[in-house]
């Protein structure tokens, strides 16, 4: 198990190195002059359509609007590591590290317009013929059936890839640090407690959403995110 680790962590370091700097941004600019920088001159005509402004509620085919689907995006892009990760990169890292930031953030504009793209013109219908979009799609659709195993590949590894990253452990860690002990609620020696109520509550409430599928998530994430962001731009302009 010690030399699987140390070939794991050796692989880790080398593909989240040089290498991930080459590819995101290397990638990325292709796409910029690619798209001759498309994604740049319309931005307001994006946020025009995000808002609802060419929306024909009566023509548009799919279960999200234009804002809801932006959400649901931002829902799984945004989190702990989106202020925590900052953070640390910028002790390390110190103004190099903001630079690289601003750099892949710039650059990833393209790579994104052009994922989103793709998802939006190969989206597939699922078995009860509802439209549903993603990579596993853009492959059958735009690929043909013989990439079908790429796209079973793809689905497999977002099902158990996220297994290991126990993103729960965060969530009730910055509860129990800043709710629970201060109130007295739990201690730093003893939290068995805490963490299995809020555990089960998170289940439940997580349940919850899933259950309701792609619209329940939408609807709580058109609410919650907005909320969120507002939030993190009070609580760093009041720090």
């Amino acid at each position: 198990m010690k030399e699987l680790t140390l070939i794991l962590g050796e692989i880790s370091a080398f593909m989240w190195g040089l290498p991930l700097v080459i590819l995101l941004v290397g990638g990325g600019l292709f796409f910029v002059f690619h798209s001759r920088f498309l994604p740049y001159l319309h931005l307001k005509h994006a946020l025009d359509i995000t808002l609802g402004k060419f929306s024909k509620e009566d023509k548009a085919k799919g279960d999200l609007t234009h804002f809801q689907a932006l959400m649901v995006a931002l829902s799984g892009t945004l989190g702990l590591g989106n202020i925590a990760g900052v953070a640390v990169a910028i002790t390390i890292g110190g103004a190099g590290a903001i630079f690289w930031m601003w750099v892949t953030a710039l650059v990833g504009i393209a790579t994104k317009f052009y994922t989103a793209t793709l998802a939006v013109n190969y989206r597939g219908v699922d078995r009860s013929g509802r439209i549903q979009g993603g990579p596993m799609y853009v492959i059958r659709e735009g690929l043909g059936k013989k990439w079908l195993p790429l796209a079973w590949l793809f689905c497999l590894g977002g099902m158990f890839g996220a297994l290991p990253i126990f993103q729960i452990n965060q969530l009730v860690q910055v509860m129990r640090d800043f709710i629970a002990i201060p109130h007295g609620l739990a201690t730093a020696n003893d939290h068995f407690s805490f963490d299995l109520v809020t555990g089960i509550f998170l289940c439940c409430l997580i349940t919850y959403i899933v259950m309701g599928k792609l619209e329940r998530l939408a609807k709580i994430t058109s609410k919650v995110i907005p909320m969120m962001v507002i939030c993190y731009f009070l609580f760093r302009y009041f720090q």
